[in-house]
């Protein structure tokens, strides 16, 4: 189970790594171009999550079957607003209290909510019932 894990936690963070591209890319597109912070960070964090949704769905869990409802996108989504919420509320803390640079604010930020999103999706969003049963 820990090497299935690991095997998930570095697909994961692949697939990290191509959305920090999409997230950084629009968020730097849209803060150079005059949108105020916030929304770009809601924007940015928005295109990651849609990639991300796919990739890990189909690649990181593997998740092939058809969704029969749609539990899985909706728990994906409330997993990540939640995400987005800590991570908009911690890059303004860091930035105004802390002075941080704004794109070392975003790199902190980022990694945390890369946390936080590998657990709620592993334990939450992507549960095969054999995981829940303690089946690999």
């Amino acid at each position: 189970m820990r090497n299935q894990t690991l095997i998930e936690f570095i697909k994961f963070s692949f697939v990290g790594a191509i959305n920090t591209v999409v997230d950084f890319g629009v968020f730097s597109l849209l803060l150079t171009n005059g949108c105020p912070i916030l929304l770009s960070q809601i924007l940015s964090y928005g295109c990651g999550m849609l990639n991300s949704f796919i990739m890990n769905r189909s690649w990181t869990f593997k998740e092939n079957k058809r969704m029969e409802n749609n539990s899985e996108p909706l728990k994906y989504v409330v997993a990540n607003v939640a995400t987005l919420i800590l991570v908009s509320v911690l890059i303004l803390l860091f930035i105004n209290l802390l002075h941080l640079p704004v794109l070392i604010a975003k790199v902190i930020c980022t990694a945390i909510g890369m946390g936080m999103n590998f657990i709620s999706s592993k334990f939450w969003v992507f549960q095969r019932i054999e995981r829940s049963r303690g089946y690999e």
